[in-house]
């Protein structure tokens, strides 16, 4: 803008410099010439719009004073008379006087020269146009001079009239010469006034187009720093946006890893749940299988008791019937040492002997049989007892689960304990009665040979009571035949009760070791229950806790996102009022900016309009300083 208004100026400069070059030869060619302010003659500014052929700048002029003919006034300030043409005279005329004016200007217009020699060949070419023109001009009003005095011959005939004509054309013209002079004097004055005024307000130009160039560098520098800040801003803004978007993206990938994470502790936890589930009731049919099993080992031992009391019964049975074999022994030896003590001595000691014998015998026999029998049913007990022994290690071992196993267990050990006890009560008291029939029977068989001396003396007395004792002893042997007979079918069914309770004790032990595998394996199954219930409730445990974690971490990162967002919210709001703010100060700046450059510029357009029209009125003065010369006494110079 600086270097456009620079060159206007320079050029503004040129053309007032050009137009001074002309005001100055226009004065030095045009110093003897006049003005005329007759009115008859009239003067008009030169307006550069209109055009050749407008025909309101006109002057009229008679060289008689009055009004004859009509001038036309051209773009290059001269005149013309409108449809004439000028003849030789005139252009002589016009000739001789520019000699003169040259003469005149060489004589005294040094200053002209160098202003002049300024101008250079730019006014040469300039005189040459103006020449041609001044030329057409001349020859018109030369015709126009030439028709007025052929006209007006026979007014001025005489000389005495022409005198006075001419006296009074002197006086006009001296009158008009001290009015051109004073004019003259306005001009210079009005000139030397208008070249100040041009100088003062080409200072004021230039101060104010320095000023207005320094104002416009400081408000370009404004809005240089203000285009700066507004890019930092807006690349802090871009590069915080990039980092919230980066940020918000991480985040974004952290949710949905720790979805993901949270869907497979989900899925995790649904299995373990399943697992769980399966296991209660793969517990809750152990627990089913433990009370079938419980409510068969409770009618087990409901059967044992049964038949605890059914083989106590016979043990008791068995015991009366060993007492009435006692019992029936020893009559049978008192009937035998009567027999022995009727008979004859030694027949009937030794038959007496044999048969004691044969009885103590059988009766060791029996007692041998019966102390096996015992043995036996000792042994069977005891392996009984072994095995609810290992039975009640066992149940012992199944737990809290299984007290009331246990404790049925207690009781039928302490039951079978028992019974251990009474049948070796019982096998004491059968070994010391046998152990007190073979004393007695040592001491009947020492009586008995003792008193064979005695009875042998009473063979005699008692033969006759023999037979009475045989038909009683015959008697007496069926009696022991049908005992012996019952005491062998006792014994059988005994020896049945005892196989059959053997088969049930065997069944019973096959149960009990078949309930021992069942607790081993429900035990088993129990414990591997335990186990799997520990790690599932560990598994739990720790799917609680990470989930918790996971939970306590999606809160956090929900926080954190939240925290973010709102950072970020708070953030674009913030770079939003700050941009705000910065447009708006860049749009108020700009705002001034403009319009202080438009009030630069139409106070610019302003000075350039009052410089446009000081140089329409320097040019116009310089065309009415430089007007060309009219003839003596009709010379009309109209710029």
């Amino acid at each position: 803008m600086s270097s456009s208004t620079r060159r206007t100026r320079e050029d503004r400069l040129r053309e007032l410099e050009l137009a001074r070059s002309l005001f100055t030869r226009s004065r030095a060619l045009s110093g003897s010439h006049h003005l005329s302010t007759s009115p008859s003659a009239a003067v008009r500014g030169w307006d550069p719009t209109e055009d050749d052929d407008h025909d309101d700048g006109t002057c009229f002029a008679t060289p008689a004073g009055g009004i004859r003919g009509r001038v036309r006034v051209k773009r290059d300030g001269r005149h013309a008379f409108n449809g004439e043409e000028g003849g030789r005279e005139w252009e002589r005329e016009r000739v001789e006087t520019r000699v003169r004016v040259g003469a005149r200007a060489a004589d005294g217009g040094g200053h002209g020269e160098e202003k002049r020699g300024k101008v250079g060949r730019g006014t040469t070419v300039v005189d040459r146009a103006t020449r041609a023109k001044r030329a057409a001009s001349a020859d018109a009003w030369h015709r126009l001079v030439s028709e007025e005095k052929r006209s007006k011959e026979k007014y001025y005939g005489t000389d005495k009239t022409l005198l006075v004509l001419l006296e009074e054309e002197r006086a006009r013209y001296l009158k008009l010469d001290k009015e051109y002079q004073k004019l003259m004097i306005d001009v210079q004055a009005l000139q030397s006034n208008h070249l100040q005024d041009l100088r003062n307000s080409e200072r004021r130009f230039e101060t104010e187009q320095r000023s207005l160039e320094k104002a416009v560098a400081a408000r370009t520098t404004e809005i240089a720093t203000v285009r700066r800040e507004l890019h930092a801003w807006q690349q802090r803004y871009s590069k915080e946006s990039t980092e919230w978007m980066v940020a918000n993206e991480r985040l974004a990938v952290q949710a949905e890893r720790a979805r993901r994470v949270q869907e497979v502790v989900e899925e995790r936890c649904g299995e373990l749940e399943r697992a769980v589930a399966e296991l209660t009731a793969a517990r809750d049919t152990l627990s089913e299988r433990v009370a079938a099993r419980d409510a068969e080992l409770r009618r087990t031992g409901l059967a044992v008791n049964e038949k605890e009391t059914g083989w106590m019964r016979e043990k008791e049975a068995r015991m009366k019937l060993e007492v009435q074999a006692l019992q029936l022994d020893h009559f049978v030896a008192q009937r035998d040492e009567e027999i022995k003590g009727l008979r004859a001595a030694e027949a009937r000691e030794k038959e007496a002997t044999a048969a004691a014998r044969r009885e103590v015998e059988e009766g060791a026999k029996r007692e041998k049989q019966l102390l096996g029998e015992i043995e036996a049913a000792g042994a069977r007990e005891r392996g009984i007892t072994e095995e609810l022994e290992r039975l009640r290690g066992r149940v012992a071992a199944q737990g809290e689960d299984l007290e009331s196993a246990k404790t049925r267990e207690s009781a039928l050990r302490r039951e079978l304990s028992d019974v251990q006890s009474s049948a070796a009560a019982a096998h004491t008291r059968a070994a010391e009665q046998l152990t007190q029939t073979q004393t007695r029977a040592a001491e009947q068989l020492a009586q008995a040979q003792e008193r064979a001396g005695l009875l042998s003396a009473q063979k005699e007395a008692q033969a006759a009571e023999l037979q009475a004792r045989g038909r009683e002893i015959a008697d007496l042997h069926g009696q022991t035949t049908d005992l012996a007979s019952r005491l062998e079918a006792a014994l059988q069914d005994r020896a049945e009760a005892k196989r059959h309770h053997k088969e049930k004790l065997i069944d019973v032990a096959d149960r009990i070791a078949d309930l021992q595998g069942t607790l081993s394996d429900t035990q088993a199954q129990l414990a591997e229950v335990g186990r799997t219930e520990g790690v599932l409730r560990a598994a739990i445990r720790q799917r609680d806790d990470t989930a918790a974690a996971q939970e306590s971490r999606i809160a956090e990162l929900e926080l954190a996102l939240r925290q973010h967002e709102n950072e970020g919210e708070a953030l674009r709001a913030r770079k939003r009022e700050e941009m705000t703010a910065v447009q708006e100060k860049f749009g108020n700046a700009r705002a001034a900016m403009e319009a202080e450059v438009t009030q630069l510029r139409s106070q610019l357009m302003h000075r350039s309009a009052q410089l446009a029209a000081q140089a329409e009125d320097v040019a116009r003065m310089k065309l009415e300083l430089t007007g060309a010369p009219l003839p003596p006494l009709l010379e009309c110079d109209v710029n």
